[in-house]
């Protein structure tokens, strides 16, 4: 589900015509707070539907890398095509003390160690011994759910279009030429709905926004082309988008509208019975993300 959907369920599960008095603000703060608590609950059935990976190149004798900002747990660590061992920070110097000098390899064996460290708010991958050469390091890791924005639901028109995957708007917000500050990637992973022209009904993920591209402002490319280019002043909507498995995309709005109502036990213990199912679902050797699992019993 998008932002637009998720918004609309979460304000029909308050089953209240109050609901309307739940201001856009605090309605993006409670399904975030859903989205991560969701996130956190399937992470404990499968980590491996969270599970992506960062790929930098070394420095010659640099120590510390930058974790990914979107990180929540790391799996593990590979250095030149080396699987790394985790070791914690108090533990270098024991280690040292078994006759690794810099961390060299034991028995003359090509073995590293990762670690992690804080630095004023980043987390940064260490790697023992520290390289002396330019191959990849690759992170594999659990990444956390970006937060919706309260901007992240937009109803525009196309300004111009070039192909079948490139077109602008130039007052898209985070575009350069609108009212907000420019801002590079923000709608990467964004979901296009035409709502009017060629392309009506069509939906595609957008792979890149560029708020200034050569004084074209905001132009949004999709990965899979439209059938048609679109036409100007065709209109679309523009939604942030989950990146939890679209199968669970339901126990977002449910949950939040459990923390909104004050008797929301009964809609969290929906959303337990659901995750419930989906556990016993790969226990049993059952496809998780059927439709069958996914709503299960209320």
């Amino acid at each position: 589900m998008n932002l637009r959907q998720l918004l609309s369920e979460f304000h029909g599960h308050l089953e209240d015509p109050r609901h309307e008095m739940v201001r856009p603000a605090e309605s993006i703060r409670l399904l975030n707070h859903a989205q991560m608590t969701v996130a956190r609950l399937l992470l404990n059935i499968n980590r491996e539907w969270f599970t992506t990976t960062n790929t930098q190149s070394a420095v010659d004798t640099q120590e510390l890398y930058n974790a990914p900002s979107d990180m929540l747990v790391p799996v593990s660590v590979s250095y030149n095509g080396l699987v790394c061992t985790r070791v914690a920070v108090s533990n270098l110097p024991a280690l040292d003390d078994r006759g690794n000098t810099n961390m060299r390899p034991i028995k003359d064996e090509q073995h590293f160690y990762y670690l992690l460290k804080g630095t004023l708010g980043v987390v940064q991958v260490g790697i023992r011994p520290i390289p002396n050469g330019t191959e990849n390091i690759i992170i594999t890791y659990v990444q956390a759910p970006p937060d919706f924005n309260e901007r992240g639901s937009y109803f525009g028109k196309v300004t111009a279009a070039t192909s079948t995957t490139v077109f602008n708007d130039v007052q898209v917000p985070y575009a350069g030429a609108a009212s907000w500050t420019g801002v590079d990637d923000f709608w990467n992973d964004a979901e296009v709905h035409f709502v009017s022209g060629v392309n009506y009904g069509i939906r595609r993920r957008v792979s890149d926004f560029k708020e200034d591209n050569a004084a074209v402002y905001g132009e949004l490319t999709v990965g899979t082309a439209f059938p048609n280019t679109p036409g100007a002043g065709d209109s679309f909507e523009l939604d942030e988008v989950s990146p939890i498995p679209a199968h669970f995309h339901n126990l977002i709005p449910l949950y939040a509208a459990s923390l909104h109502k004050r008797d929301g036990g009964e809609l969290r213990q929906m959303v337990y019975n659901q995750l419930e199912g989906i556990r016993r679902s790969l226990t049993e050797n059952l496809d998780p993300q059927s439709e069958d699992v996914t709503q299960g019993e209320s």
